[in-house]
């Protein structure tokens, strides 16, 4: 019994390492890169780095928050088009917009 929880443990905890990177482009034209986590996903142009909670759910579409350590704030949604990935679109408080692509 005692090995079987500490597998279930093992393995669970392992969940929360996967990350899945992600890649686009804004409507300004600066590529971004970044990943996304079961926690948070992370979204930077090598100058501006934004952070948010990842949204959680069976929704194949949902929509989270995010900021940005230059002040900015924005909205992304994601789709998901498959069991490891989808697409992003991003819209910053300036106005700004992105695509990205996730997972694999």
């Amino acid at each position: 019994m005692r090995i079987v929880l500490a597998l279930g443990l093992i393995g669970l905890s392992a969940c929360g390492a996967v990350s899945l990177p992600a890649t686009g482009v804004t409507n300004d034209g600066k590529n971004w890169t970044g990943y996304f986590t079961t926690k948070e996903f992370v979204l930077t142009d090598g100058n501006v780095k934004c952070t948010g909670a990842t949204p959680m759910g069976t929704a194949k579409q949902q929509t989270a928050t995010f900021t940005c350590d230059d002040g900015r704030t924005g909205t992304a949604v994601t789709n998901r088009t498959k069991l490891t990935g989808g697409t992003v679109n991003v819209t910053f408080s300036d106005g700004r917009t992105g695509s990205f692509n996730y997972g694999s």
